[in-house]
């Protein structure tokens, strides 16, 4: 609403970067967007994101070798990315980050395929972690300590880690 009482129209009233429409309640929106993350906190996100709870006990059984290449891949990995992602960031500020680079070099159908490989990947993953935790519970306390037939694992596994993505919040 204006001043004057008056509503203002919601319908495209210009156009983004890409030539998609954007009416003013989300220009409106995009205006009160800052810029979070620069380049040394998006290193350490990418380590504290990397370096989590499965990989401390591989790293921890190998010793110091272990830690060593933990280094080399931070240099080799996580500093190009960091750079990379802040550089995105910077070049591009608007909301959405990959799916937005995705999309605004390749077209829609390739950021939405982009997005639906993040968000399918992310559950496995996280959840990856734990159901080697539950499993490992569930053996020593519920099955005398002996291991469960494989299939039963891997179907536990699946209800396990989609049960927890797809529950309500």
């Amino acid at each position: 609403m204006t001043a004057a009482g008056v509503q203002e129209p919601v319908g495209p009233v210009g156009l983004a970067g890409d030539g998609e429409a954007v009416s003013s309640t989300a220009a409106a929106e995009k205006s009160k967007l800052r810029k979070h993350f620069g380049r040394a906190d998006i290193f350490f996100f990418l380590v504290c994101t990397l370096v989590g709870v499965d990989a401390l006990g591989t790293l921890s059984s190998e010793g110091g070798q272990g830690f060593t290449w933990l280094v080399v891949c931070l240099l080799l990995f996580a500093v190009p990315s960091s750079v990379l992602l802040a550089e995105l960031g910077a070049t591009f500020p608007e909301e959405g980050g990959p799916y937005v680079w995705v999309r605004m070099a390749f077209g829609r159908l390739a950021g939405a395929v982009n997005n639906l490989f993040y968000w399918v990947t992310n559950p496995v993953w996280m959840g990856g972690t734990l159901v080697g935790t539950a499993l490992g519970g569930l053996m020593t306390f519920f099955h005398g300590g002996e291991a469960f037939s494989l299939p039963f694992q891997y179907a536990f596994a699946m209800v396990f880690i989609w049960a927890g993505c797809c529950s309500p919040s």
